[in-house]
């Protein structure tokens, strides 16, 4: 069976203010930003700096060097959304929390200012298809610099593959920052025009 899930503009408007703002809470004494009651610190950062760090990084330890870092900093970042996420009040029926949890990750981004994207998922073959038509704010971002005409985005690429797997169950983390393999589940990330499939840590992101 396949799911699909999508967010309108409309949604994308009332997610902004849900994921920015009521999820959102302000440490006066600190100074410091907190989300979805998370004990990770939270800030805004300008899109075009995380391209920034993959280009510098490119300069400094070569061009899949630095993609492959980038995205599993990404990977973490996805994995990480998804484990606070998991913990929200929700009705979904037990068996299809999973579904509900990758559900979540388009709004979530969308709110966050990273993109308005469609979900796709195919339970009976495994593989998730993520597309942002309008592109991610990192990839329009660098599109401003002018560097490239069709720029990378393997932050983005890890990170709706550390949400997928976070959902659907696919890894299980392990002490160290070790990832134990319990499935593999195939991604496909879609960013106007340019296609990236995932199918694991160990595969380097391809746009």
């Amino acid at each position: 069976m396949k799911h699909r899930f999508t967010v309108t503009e409309k949604e994308s408007e009332v997610q902004f203010r849900h994921v920015s703002q009521d999820l959102l809470t302000h440490n006066p004494r600190q100074g410091v930003n907190y989300w979805g009651g998370a004990e990770y610190p939270t800030m805004l950062v300008w899109a075009g700096r995380i391209y920034d760090f993959l280009r510098v990084l490119e300069g400094i330890v070569g061009y899949h060097p630095a993609r492959m870092q980038s995205y599993q900093v990404g990977y973490t970042s996805g994995w990480n959304g998804a484990e606070v996420s998991a913990g929200f009040p929700n009705d979904a029926p037990a068996n299809d929390g999973k579904v509900h949890l990758l559900s979540l990750g388009n709004s979530i981004l969308s709110g966050a200012g990273w993109g308005r994207c469609e979900i796709e998922y195919d339970d009976a073959t495994g593989s998730v298809r993520w597309e942002f038509s309008e592109g991610t704010a990192i990839g329009l971002a660098a599109r401003q610099e002018g560097r490239r005409d069709k720029p990378a985005c393997p932050f983005v690429a890890g990170f709706v593959a550390g949400w997928t797997n976070r959902s659907l169950g696919h890894e299980e983390r392990v002490p160290g920052n070790g990832v134990r393999q319990q499935g593999r589940c195939a991604v496909r990330l879609r960013v106007r025009g340019i296609s990236s499939t995932e199918s694991g840590l160990d595969e380097r992101p391809r746009s």
